[in-house]
């Protein structure tokens, strides 16, 4: 055995040197080597645990050999996702429905086969996927941007044609008020005496006296009515009105 019971924390370390790790709490402390470990109480050797070489060597046979088995399997594992992968590859590069895909779905796919299948390249495809899908957002930004302005002018012309449709019902009923105010107007005047027409006539009727002489004697008569020129009417001394006839005769009439 290494160290016997009873022996101090000073001669251990100086036979098997330092622990490859230890524990301690109040009194008690634990040694951790290769081999085994030693328990403490008050720095004295309390208890141990010790493999002797031969358990140590076969220890280590058979952690060599669950590494070396590891290590096949992990070898196994990776030549069997490289089949797999290739197989995957193969597949998918045939397949006319996934080449006629959305970019989008390309590029997941690719992500996901690189996470999958690390050791089988395929970062050309990835990069295609990825170009193309960048092309699809570009013409769908410019889709969504053409549509908007579309849908603006729609609103546009929408507001206008609304407009004319006002407008044109205001003239509608303009129109309808004026004919109504041309009704009514025309039946007032129906409705209303008709408004005399003054004009100043610049010739007046007058009656003319004449006196015919036959045989022996004559008499008085009114000559037919005809148009004479007005004239300044002169005052007789009697006060009442006269006009001069055709023949320049004064024509009494009654007092203005």
């Amino acid at each position: 055995m290494p160290a016997d019971v009873g022996e101090t924390l000073g001669v251990v370390e100086a036979r098997l040197g330092p622990p490859m790790s230890y524990f301690g709490i109040g009194d008690r402390l634990v040694y951790y080597y290769e081999a085994g470990r030693i328990e403490f109480t008050n720095a004295v050797v309390a208890a141990m645990e010790w493999r002797s070489p031969e358990a140590l060597e076969e220890e280590a046979r058979r952690r060599e050999e669950v590494a070396a088995l590891r290590r096949q399997r992990e070898r196994d594992e990776a030549e069997r996702r490289i089949k797999e992968g290739l197989e995957v590859l193969e597949t998918t590069l045939q397949d006319p429905d996934f080449q006629a895909s959305s970019a989008a779905r390309r590029v997941a796919f690719w992500r996901r086969f690189r996470d999958q299948y690390p050791d089988i390249p395929a970062a050309r495809e990835y990069q295609s996927a990825l170009f193309e899908l960048a092309r699809e957002e570009r013409t769908a930004a410019e889709e969504a941007r053409a549509a908007a302005e579309r849908e603006d002018l729609g609103r546009e012309v929408e507001l206008a044609r609304m407009d004319a449709l006002r407008a044109e019902g205001e003239a509608a009923r303009a129109r309808e008020l004026a004919a109504q105010v041309e009704r009514e107007a025309a039946r007032n005047r129906l409705l209303l005496p008709p408004e005399p027409v003054w004009t100043a006539p610049d010739r007046e009727p007058v009656v003319v006296w004449e006196t015919v002489y036959f045989g022996g004697g004559g008499v008085r008569r009114p000559r037919d009515a005809e148009t004479v020129e007005p004239r300044p009417a002169p005052r007789s001394r009697y006060g009442v009105e006269s006009r001069l006839g055709p023949q320049g005769t004064p024509v009494f009439g009654v007092r203005p």
